[in-house]
């Protein structure tokens, strides 16, 4: 019978990285995930704050939130876009999605 120690550390030595790699990928999308509803609720309170004309509240959400807000009229029609950079710690996943994600998010109001 054959010695299989050093078959079972080839293997090991293969699908370890591997396996890190995936678990490191799966943790920075569910970063991205949950940056992205973060920053949907944001722009939903924006959004309800701006129709109630409450533009004070809205610079104060901006100012202690990490995220970048503009918005733009056009006739009866406003925008508001809320904007975030999202830092990729995986090794590899950086060079596929970029140092940075930038995550995007809009809102559409039709004013009367």
């Amino acid at each position: 019978m054959k010695n299989s120690k050093g078959q079972a550390l080839v293997e090991f030595v293969i699908v370890v990285p591997i396996l890190i790699f995936v678990m490191m990928a799966m943790i920075d999308i569910g970063n991205i995930v949950i940056h992205k509803m973060r920053l949907e609720d944001n722009l939903n309170t924006i959004v309800s704050l701006y129709q109630d004309k409450n533009f004070s509240a809205i610079q104060n959400i901006a100012a202690n939130s990490n995220f970048n807000f503009s918005y733009d009229s056009e006739q009866n029609m406003t925008t508001l876009i809320a904007k975030q950079n999202i830092k990729i710690l995986t090794p590899f996943l950086n060079l596929i999605i970029g140092n940075n994600y930038t995550i995007e998010t809009k809102r559409i109001i039709y004013e009367e």
